[in-house]
């Protein structure tokens, strides 16, 4: 087998898996959804989809540290939607209390063009954390 042959292999196989990964995501399970996402990197770690979407799944189950890095990855990789990967990433650096780095990167998303009312939306909680603690403003979500 060439180096040809074997490269495109590896893509269709990380391919495979990252459709399997949205089977998943529309069946409502995540945690599957994210192992194939990360079989799908494991052959094939420069697509930054998948670590946006992984990042994504994560970021849905409430597990904002380990979404970081996902996020982080994808924007390394040029992620063809950078506002979005900044904004997720900002959402979840809110969550773990890092509210310098959530403001940086929603700033970021918003000089990228992303949606306005979100971006507006998470200064606002942004602030409200500044105000009365993480603690406080969590409570009125649950």
């Amino acid at each position: 087998m060439g180096i040809l042959e074997w490269l495109f292999g590896e893509k269709k196989k990380a391919d495979d898996y990252f459709q399997k990964s949205g089977e998943n995501f529309n069946d409502g399970d995540l945690e599957l959804g994210i192992q194939n996402l990360s079989k799908a990197i494991e052959l094939d770690s420069t697509n930054a989809m998948y670590y946006y979407n992984r990042g994504t799944a994560k970021k849905m189950m409430l597990d904002y540290k380990s979404a970081i890095p996902d996020f982080t990855k994808a924007i390394d990789l040029k992620f063809e939607s950078l506002e979005m990967a900044y904004f997720n990433r900002a959402m979840s650096k809110l969550h773990t209390q890092d509210l310098e780095g959530s403001k940086k990167d929603n700033s970021k998303a918003e000089k990228l063009g992303y949606d306005e009312y979100q971006v507006e939306q998470l200064d606002e909680w942004l602030d409200s954390v500044d105000e009365m603690g993480y603690d406080e403003f969590s409570k009125q979500f649950d």
